[in-house]
């Protein structure tokens, strides 16, 4: 990427003193602007990494994680097939789910001509090129650089006329100026930072006064049932064994972080079949029972016969808690206006 490319050179800055950063006159790479920080951009990429990420060897053991998880499944990031995600993963439950979170994601966002923007934990960049055909300046940030689900195959939009910074950085130190972006977007990724209330913060902190930040598909712990078999479901165990920091959350919990982080949260989407008519509570009973079926086949035999003997309104009671909580969650919140 040549130094002139960079879209968003004038609010990027450095992830330790947040000082402006420049381009030096016949020189590689970007300075800041006390002449004291020199980052460099290597395929594309700019690396504006904290003094101190050596010490988080949490993070460099999620990047080898995702590697290994990638190369086990023989999953494949194919740059000619970023830009149809997610429509063109129907079969995949999860990327159904992202597919109708992530509309009633641009609708919430609306116009995005002339605002600039971050896909934090951007993966091969997909949401980003979503906004970018859309108008948006954007910021493609990840501390993962490789070709399997990182920066490395997000770069190869480039070569397709869909352009955005693709920015190495740390979530928990992000490289952008105070009170800049005009909105902030994760995909089920809050829950793998090492942090997630520094996260937040720092999201509050480069956002605009007002500004929307939208969190779709994001796991959680229901805080109701079995939270032994919730910790045990065999993808946090698979991605854990990996070395995917995979932690997870109450919503109670997740409420907590974003107000502490200065967030109003204004929308909390957790009924999937109102973003999606051509679902319906039946197929995601079905569906669900199918997959606990699968994973507990002894425990929903007991869960049906305990539900069974509930009074009928403790029943009417207990199913509108499981419903509200046995579905990811939505998150869209505003920073608060000074």
């Amino acid at each position: 990427m040549a130094v002139s490319h960079i879209q968003n050179l004038d609010v990027l800055a450095s992830p330790d003193s947040h000082l402006p950063l420049h381009v030096p006159h016949g020189e590689e790479g970007i300075l800041c602007s006390d002449e004291n920080e020199r980052f460099k951009i290597v395929n594309d990429i700019i690396y504006l990494l904290p003094r101190n990420i050596a010490e988080h060897t949490t993070k460099t053991r999620e990047r080898e994680g995702w590697k290994k998880i990638f190369e086990d499944h023989k999953w494949v990031a194919d740059p000619s097939g970023i830009l149809s995600f997610p429509d063109s993963s129907q079969e995949d439950l999860y990327w159904r789910k992202v597919r109708v979170a992530f509309g009633f994601a641009l609708r919430i966002l609306g116009d995005l001509s002339g605002k600039k923007g971050i896909d934090l934990a951007c993966g091969i960049g997909w949401a980003s090129a979503k906004f970018v055909q859309r108008g948006a300046a954007m910021i493609a940030a990840d501390f993962n650089d490789t070709v399997y689900n990182g920066l490395g195959a997000a770069t190869q939009l480039h070569k397709m006329g869909i352009n955005f910074d693709a920015v190495c950085c740390d979530g928990e130190s992000l490289p952008v100026a105070d009170n800049s972006l005009d909105f902030a977007f994760i995909c089920s990724a809050l829950h793998h930072f090492t942090d997630p209330q520094k996260t937040l913060r720092e999201i509050s902190r480069v956002l605009k006064p007002g500004a929307v930040f939208i969190d779709i598909c994001e796991s959680f712990r229901t805080g109701y049932g079995d939270a032994e078999r919730e910790e045990k479901h065999d993808c946090l165990m698979e991605f854990r064994g990996a070395g995917i920091n995979e932690q997870s959350f109450t919503q109670k919990e997740y409420e907590e972080m974003f107000r502490k982080a200065g967030f109003t949260l204004v929308t909390l989407a957790t009924d999937w079949m109102r973003l999606d008519e051509t679902n319906n509570f039946q197929n995601w009973l079905r569906n669900g029972l199918d997959e606990l079926s699968e994973t507990h086949p002894r425990r929903i035999m007991r869960w049906i016969l305990k539900y069974l003997r509930f009074p009928p309104m403790v029943k009417f009671l207990v199913w509108r808690r499981l419903h509200f909580t046995a579905v990811d969650r939505i998150f869209v919140a505003t920073k608060a206006r000074q």
